[in-house]
């Protein structure tokens, strides 16, 4: 393809892009790459259609062949970390961050992302450090502004806060993102009315953002206090289930098994028989379990309900049914061992 040429077909791409149209975007530079299947330009612009897109695993296939084509350019690295990131491959997604940063110090997108990598594994202090390390390259941008707010709202530090968002707001260019982070980091620290209005403001400017509508949810349902209790416990038990946290476990008991020459197959057997005496004490405590659980429901359903009726637009009505079921199924379930319970405890 004369080069000219290539060149006109890249840059309608890259317009393409430019104007959310992904898909004629994504067929300009199958022409170029048709040719060049490692041409860096070609495959840079499709993996941007496909990150805007959400189409994540697609873009990850990307990312590898840009990287295999350009091993030694740290953006090729910067944007496979950051789809791993997005697919929630954490311990990857730093790998590849990490990688591009030595390629190229100066990158503040790189520190931005890789900040936030380091928050969601609950690695606060390496967050807050990376992010300010960023913020030295760039002091407006808006990754590492973020990162620094959550640092701050999961230390609950009110006034650092409020201060960074205040910033955050007045530099950030993507006003819809920056009010969803903002949202969401009065959100972390127990602040849910202030929460709301940034989640609101966030799907005004964007109304198919599917983690401001979800999260708009969560701060309602945080208004209701026995929910809002509960939810903390729920969030917990979610990072300790996390991938993150499950690698590393399951790295340590390699580890350990390797000191003291435990067989594997063992450690797995008392693992088991742990877990069933667990659910033995589950068994045996049911009934106080069983109200804590119809509370929770209750509450939550409540919420849900408030939410429905307020913010109607955020459901389509699958979801409405999808819910109403679940709810359902769960009550049948606990009603069931709760007068399973009571029948065994009265028959005998």
């Amino acid at each position: 393809m004369h080069p000219s040429i290539e060149e006109t077909i890249l840059k309608r791409a890259d317009a393409l892009c430019t104007l959310h149209r992904y898909e004629e975007a994504i067929a300009e530079t199958q022409k170029v790459l048709a040719l060049s299947p490692q041409h860096r330009i070609a495959l840079g612009i499709q993996g941007q259609c496909l990150i805007r897109s959400e189409r994540y695993n697609e873009a990850l296939e990307v990312a590898q062949k840009l990287r295999a084509a350009e091993p030694e350019w740290a953006y090729a690295h910067y944007v496979y970390g950051f789809v791993q990131a997005k697919l929630h491959k954490l311990v990857q997604a730093e790998a590849s961050l990490r990688k591009a940063l030595q390629l190229d110090t100066d990158y503040p997108d790189c520190y931005g992302c890789l900040s936030i990598v380091l928050y969601n594994q609950n690695r606060l202090d390496e967050a807050f450090s990376v992010a300010r390390t960023g913020l030295s390259f760039d002091p407006r941008h808006k990754d590492c502004l973020n990162a620094l707010a959550l640092v701050f709202s999961n230390r609950n530090e009110k006034a650092k806060l409020i201060q960074t968002t205040t910033y955050l707001l007045q530099v950030g260019t993507e006003k819809e993102s920056v009010y969803y982070n903002v949202g969401l980091a009065f959100k972390n620290i127990g602040e849910p009315q202030i929460a709301i209005r940034y989640f609101q403001e966030a799907l005004r400017l964007d109304p198919q953002n599917k983690q401001a509508q979800s999260e708009l949810g969560g701060a309602i349902a945080q208004t209701f206090p026995v929910y809002s209790t509960l939810h903390k416990y729920v969030r917990k038990s979610e990072y300790y289930t996390s991938d993150y946290v499950q690698e590393r476990f399951k790295q340590k008991v390699k580890s350990l098994c390797i000191k003291y020459r435990i067989n594997l197959i063992l450690a797995k057997s008392l693992s088991l028989l742990l877990l069933l005496l667990a659910g033995l004490l589950v068994v045996i405590t049911i009934l106080p379990l069983m109200l804590v659980a119809v509370l929770y429901l209750l509450s939550g359903f409540a919420a849900y309900v408030h939410t429905y009726y307020t913010h109607r637009w955020l459901f389509p009505k699958e979801d409405v049914q999808r819910f109403v079921y679940t709810i359902a199924g769960a009550f049948a379930i606990i009603l069931f061992l709760i007068l399973s319970n009571w029948i065994n405890a009265h028959t005998h």
